[in-house]
């Protein structure tokens, strides 16, 4: 029968700790890391131009995708950040892609669609 022994948190099979950057607490990215177009400014006027793209109000976006109506406005305003389970929701239910909502990747929508929100993405102010 073989010994087994525990080891420490943190410990390596041969005894060493791990370095101290590896315990710490995540960080968040540095805005540097993120690109321009990830910014909540940015993904709300994605979002307006698609919404009117569907010719739909507020409103019937945000029942449509299950948000609360006032957060909902939050996050079309720049004031929230949209999270990623609502984001999925829009994506299914539209056929858009993450790609468009969060890099403004054109290329991830439907094509009756990618005109019109480009014109009107390009008309608004960030």
């Amino acid at each position: 029968m073989e010994n087994f022994s525990f080891l420490q948190d943190g410990d390596f099979p041969n005894g060493e700790n791990f370095p101290d950057w590896h315990c710490g607490a995540m960080r968040k990215p540095s805005k540097s890391l993120l690109s321009p177009e990830m910014s909540r400014e940015r993904v709300s006027l994605r979002l307006r131009a698609l919404r009117e793209a569907l010719d739909i109000s507020q409103s019937q976006f945000a029942d449509a995708i299950g948000h609360d109506r006032s957060s909902y406005s939050k996050v079309e305003s720049g004031k929230e950040g949209l999270s990623l389970r609502y984001a999925q929701i829009m994506c299914d239910l539209y056929g858009i892609g993450l790609d468009f909502i969060y890099r403004g990747d054109f290329r991830d929508l439907p094509d009756n669609l990618a005109s019109k929100v480009r014109g009107a993405v390009f008309l608004q102010k960030p």
